[in-house]
C-alpha cells in the first residue's frame, strides 16, 4: 500500500479514550487517593480527553470512590464523556467467541 493510499484509508477523525482509571487502578496493591483521581482527571480534561472509562465500584476496590470522582469529572467545563468499561468489555468478549 503506498502512502498515499494509507493516508486515504485513516478515518478523518479519531477519539482517544483514557482508560487508566479502569485499567491502571486494578494493578496496584495500594488505594489511590480520591483527591489524586481528581487531579489525573483535571489534567486529562486539561489535556483534551474527553473520555474516561471507569469500572463500577463494586468490580474494583481502588474505585469505592466511583460516585465521587463520577460526580467531580462532570463539574469540569465541558464535562468529559463517561462510561463504564466492565459491561462494554463483556459483551465484546461474547462477540469474539
Amino acid at each position: 500500500m503506498t502512502t498515499d493510499a494509507f493516508s486515504r484509508a485513516l478515518p478523518r477523525q479519531v477519539v482517544i479514550r483514557e482508560v487508566g482509571l479502569r485499567d491502571g487502578l486494578q494493578i496496584l496493591q495500594r488505594v489511590v487517593p480520591t483527591a489524586t483521581k481528581r487531579v489525573w482527571i483535571r489534567e486529562a480534561h486539561a489535556a483534551g480527553l474527553r473520555e474516561l472509562e471507569f469500572v463500577p465500584a463494586r468490580l474494583m476496590p481502588q474505585l469505592a470512590d466511583t460516585a465521587e470522582v463520577l460526580a467531580y469529572a462532570k463539574t469540569l467545563a465541558r464535562p468529559a464523556g463517561v462510561g463504564a468499561g466492565a459491561e462494554p468489555e463483556r459483551r465484546r468478549a461474547r462477540h469474539r467467541r
